[in-house]
């Protein structure tokens, strides 16, 4: 009961473990009525959509396991191991004791 927000920005979808521990830590150290604003990659987007409905993955391709695996390539974390919905993403929250205040979709500029 300690801080005030927690921030965690492009981290959930790499997590390779459980997200509700990270969760649970959260929710012990934020004090009460405090925020914690999540940022991801929505896995329902639009580009996703298309690959599916092409055939394509919307994942890694399986050649990244294998440069994560050669010493060559710097890819110790880059994977996703999950990514989520936004539905996914407020029912994981929610039932780990957050109210959802704001949720929203942003679209990366180029």
């Amino acid at each position: 009961n300690s801080l005030d927000a927690v921030v965690i920005c492009e981290v959930m979808e790499h997590l390779n473990f459980n997200p509700l521990v990270v969760l649970k830590e959260i929710n012990r150290v934020l004090k009460d009525d405090r925020y914690i604003y999540i940022g991801m990659p929505n896995q329902a987007s639009l580009g996703s959509r298309i690959n599916l409905l092409l055939g394509r993955s919307i994942h890694h391709s399986i050649d990244d396991f294998f440069k994560q695996l050669d010493k060559k390539h710097n890819m110790i974390v880059g994977l996703h191991w999950r990514e989520y919905t936004l539905v996914e993403t407020v029912e994981l929250i929610q039932k780990m004791g957050f109210d959802t205040v704001a949720k929203y979709y942003a679209q990366p500029t180029a």
